[in-house]
């Protein structure tokens, strides 16, 4: 038991995953083994056929409400969503679990953003800016990095959609309550390593993430199937997502981006062929991110200069009984990271991996003359790192 608690907390899902089915027949409380499962199940990219499965060898003993909870799974993936919401309502008031509140989460996520709303959503979207494949997008992007251009491409991650989405709902209302609270606090845990984050804060980083949006000149947004995936599995990510096209749909005459690209084409600046074209079309390079080691890579790739501003590790990823002696990157480094940006410097090729934050480095990169590419997590990828439960063979050819 142990060791599957421990792969879960290292988001090791698929691992944990056997060895909880091997427990599950044997274990004298099959309730507690069932909600880890359910856990694995909902955070594993292997979980296709897994919640069926589960249903299907519950062992004797096992709660009534838990069963319930695996069955709405069930048809939440089947995409049986009556069936889903009845069977969430048929859990007695009396029983209690986050994943519990999790689906509840989901239903009135779906009840205000159903998937109707968020393919319509994408529509007006492409409408209005138009969009690129992957061959153009590419171009445009080499074309940029040679005329040595300013500009500034961001991509639309659940994060920072969940902090705008809060924002909003806190500059709209003056308050912050209910499920965009629960939301903020959610990520601000995992990036900041606090759930106590001020309204204050979340005004300046709300506000700031909002006008980096709208200084970007291309914007990677969600495809449905993605929408879809993430619906199932996670609210967080479904909410931000969502609230982030809902925003960008109702903002976009106030939005400079000249096109769109969709998640995937916009995912694909982290293969490592094409960082060797970026670093071609301009061999001096910038970085703001955790890995002071990825200078050397990149100078082995044709970097002529790079320079980096290194800042710490998201919280997270930074052992908890580190956390009070590590200075994090908001708000304790912020300021520094906004002053080193700020000094004169020629025109660089900016990778950035800074998190939600990162989202305003990227603007102030832009206005200090710099052509700028938002990376987020592809670098952990770079260095062998799996923060975003990729499967084995997009992690290796991401590698550098």
């Amino acid at each position: 038991m142990q060791e599957a608690l421990g792969l879960m907390r290292r988001r090791a899902y698929a691992k944990a995953r056997p060895l909880l089915e091997r427990m599950l027949p044997t274990f004298a409380k099959p309730d507690i083994i069932t909600l880890q499962l359910l856990q694995c199940l909902n955070y594993s990219q292997l979980a296709e056929n897994g919640y069926p499965d589960l249903l299907a060898n519950l062992p004797d003993g096992t709660s009534e409400d838990v069963v319930r909870l695996v069955k709405a799974n069930v048809f939440k993936n089947e995409g049986s969503w009556d069936k889903w919401a009845e069977t969430l309502h048929s859990i007695s008031p009396e029983f209690s679990h986050s994943l519990l509140d999790q689906e509840r989460y989901l239903l009135l996520l779906f009840k205000e953003f159903s998937l109707d709303s968020v393919r319509q959503h994408i529509a007006d979207i492409e409408g209005h800016f138009g969009s690129k494949n992957r061959g153009p997008f590419m171009e445009d992007i080499v074309a940029r990095l040679k005329a040595r251009e300013p500009f500034l491409f961001l991509r639309q991650s659940d994060g920072e959609m969940t902090v705008l989405a809060a924002y909003l709902r806190y500059k709209a209302t003056g308050s912050n309550t209910g499920m965009d609270q629960n939301a903020f606090k959610s990520i601000s845990q995992l990036m900041f390593g606090s759930d106590q984050l001020t309204d204050g804060d979340l005004d300046y980083i709300g506000s700031v993430v909002e006008q980096a949006y709208f200084s970007a000149n291309i914007i990677s947004v969600s495809t449905l199937a993605r929408l879809q995936t993430t619906f199932r599995r996670n609210w967080r990510g479904y909410y931000g997502l969502s609230k982030g096209l809902a925003w960008l749909a109702d903002k976009r005459e106030k939005a400079s981006a000249g096109y769109i690209v969709n998640g995937p084409t916009g995912n694909a600046i982290g293969d490592p062929a094409s960082l060797d074209q970026f670093i071609a079309a301009c061999p001096d390079v910038g970085y703001i991110g955790c890995y002071g080691e990825l200078a050397d890579e990149l100078k082995k790739r044709g970097a002529e200069t790079v320079r980096s501003i290194l800042i710490p590790k998201q919280a997270n990823q930074i052992p908890k009984e580190q956390r009070n002696q590590t200075e994090l990157l908001y708000p304790g480094r912020n300021e520094r990271v906004l002053a080193e940006i700020r000094e004169a410097d020629r025109p660089r090729f900016f990778i950035l991996s800074a998190g939600i934050i990162g989202k305003h480095y990227g603007h102030e990169l832009k206005k200090a003359g710099h052509m700028v590419l938002d990376f987020g997590s592809m670098v952990d990828n770079w260095m062998g790192l799996n923060t975003r439960m990729l499967n084995d063979k997009t992690l290796q050819s991401r590698k550098l």
